[in-house]
């Protein structure tokens, strides 16, 4: 009997069942309570939380950067873009958030991938963190500054840096490039959109009509045609509020 005892103590006291263990103090045999380990629960958080998801939120936060600028340039009835001539393929402004929403979600699962890979891919990311960095500049250059041509040219070089993009995180990962398809579709869509409305709002001195509706112009010797329109309508409007008063 004694011996019996012994063996299920010295079985007991080394057991570790479910995160218990036992010991004998004296006849009686106590069980412990292990607290989780605290690099247990960080790993079991690591793999609650899909890998992608920590990318796709840091392009998404990049993105918002210029939601404020977008957002006061296309929803005031008087803002300077509603008040320019647009391209009769202008998006309408609803779509933007969803389709930029889940553009950067789809950048940042296609960077987790290539960096997951574990090959060589210094030269992709490197690559990649320019050409985010110039899709970060577009917005408030063309919403905030109304520098329209400036920005078609941010453009011009995003779609050089995303070929450039495509072809490495091809190499490296082929879902990876599949997946930042839409968002080429939808950078050449938005290069056409850029460059027609260059065509019809031209900038003549660093001005354009614009500029103009912002109250940005340059009034002197930057002068142009697309001002002198402006102040005309205006002239025309207060003569009218004189005529009926």
């Amino acid at each position: 009997m004694h011996r019996t005892t012994a063996l299920v103590i010295a079985v007991l006291s080394v057991l570790q069942v479910d995160g218990f263990s036992y010991r004998c103090n004296g006849r009686s045999i106590k069980q412990i309570t292990h607290k989780p380990h605290r690099n247990l629960r960080t790993t079991q958080l690591k793999a609650a939380v899909p890998s992608w998801l920590p990318y796709s939120v840091c392009h998404l936060a990049g993105g918002c950067t210029g939601t404020p600028i977008v957002m006061r340039a296309t929803r005031a009835e008087s803002s300077w873009y509603k008040r320019i001539p647009l391209p009769s393929f202008t998006p309408p402004n609803w779509v933007f958030a969803p389709v930029w929403t889940t553009l950067y979600g789809l950048m940042g699962v296609a960077v987790s991938r290539v960096v997951r890979a574990g090959t060589p891919m210094d030269n992709a990311v490197k690559l990649w963190t320019v050409h985010y960095g110039l899709n970060l500049l577009w917005a408030p250059l063309f919403f905030g500054l109304q520098r329209f041509k400036t920005a078609l040219g941010i453009n011009i070089m995003l779609l050089a840096t995303l070929a450039g993009v495509l072809k490495q995180f091809y190499l490296i990962d082929p879902l990876s490039a599949y997946l930042l398809a839409p968002y080429l579709l939808w950078l050449s869509y938005a290069t056409v959109l850029n460059w027609a409305v260059c065509r019809l709002n031209p900038t003549v001195n660093g001005n354009n009509k614009a500029k103009i509706q912002a109250g940005l112009c340059a009034f002197g010797d930057g002068y142009n045609d697309a001002m002198f329109q402006y102040d005309l309508k205006q002239l025309q409007i207060a003569a009218a509020s004189y005529a009926d008063s």
